[in-house]
Formats: C-alpha cells, sequence, structure tokens
C-alpha cells in the first residue's frame, strides 16, 4: 500500500503493460482473444498521442484510467467503473 501511495506522490502512473497484464488477467473482462503486446501497442501509442497533442486533461484522465483498472477488482472493472470519468477518452 505504501508503494501505491508513494508511486502516486511521484506522479507516477501505472504503466501500459501493468494495465494491460491487469485486463487480460481478468476472466470476467470480455478481451476477445487480446494479446499482451497488442494492448500494449494500442495503450502505448493512445499515451503517445495525447503527450503529441499536449493535452494534460486528457493525459491525466488517461493515467487516471490506467490507475483504476490496475488498482480495481476485476469485477469492477468489468462493470465500467474505471470508465465513469473517461467518456471522452478513446479506449484502447
Amino acid at each position: 500500500m505504501i508503494f501505491v501511495w508513494l508511486w502516486t506522490l511521484w506522479g507516477c502512473s501505472t504503466s501500459c503493460e501493468d494495465t494491460c497484464e491487469k485486463l487480460i488477467s481478468c476472466e470476467s473482462v470480455d478481451n476477445a482473444n487480446l494479446e499482451l503486446s497488442e494492448c500494449v501497442s494500442s495503450c502505448s501509442a493512445q499515451e503517445k498521442l495525447y503527450e503529441e497533442w499536449n493535452d494534460i486533461s486528457k493525459r491525466e484522465d488517461f493515467d487516471d484510467l490506467k490507475d483504476c483498472i490496475y488498482d480495481s477488482e476485476c469485477e469492477d472493472v468489468t462493470t465500467g467503473v474505471c470508465y465513469e470519468g473517461a467518456a471522452d477518452l478513446y479506449i484502447w
């Protein structure tokens, strides 16, 4: 728990790889044969796009989305708890 708090304190967010590993490990999430490399690639492309746009709001929202997916129980992810505040984000 302290590690998560320190990670947040430093302003770092969950990586695309960690987020995708979590999504793929959740049996309750419909990932339709999604491969880890494909998920990471899509997530990273989206992350890079927001950086190129220099859209701080979208970058922060995207980081919050990844953090939420990583920190939530699979059942909560399945019900869409992490997507409530991310309506204007492209969800890879």
